[in-house]
């Protein structure tokens, strides 16, 4: 099967080679490109792609304040 080379991959390898070792992300149904060169990228070999944080919005955290989760 061939590999293919999409926009979201030219992202992050633009992120890596300027020198971006880590991306804070916070990902919904509206990125699928991102999150397959995403998953691509985890299991680059050469380590060559930046390691991403998931970082949900300020108002996920915030729902949990009525679930006593303080």
């Amino acid at each position: 099967m061939c590999r293919k080379y999409t926009t979201a991959t030219a992202f992050f390898e633009a992120l890596w080679e300027a020198g971006i070792s880590h991306v804070f992300v916070n990902l919904g149904s509206d990125h699928p490109g991102i999150m397959e060169a995403i998953a691509r990228g985890k299991k680059d070999p050469t380590g060559s792609f930046p390691k991403v944080v998931t970082c949900p919005h300020e108002v996920n955290n915030r729902s949990d304040l009525g679930k006593g989760a303080l």
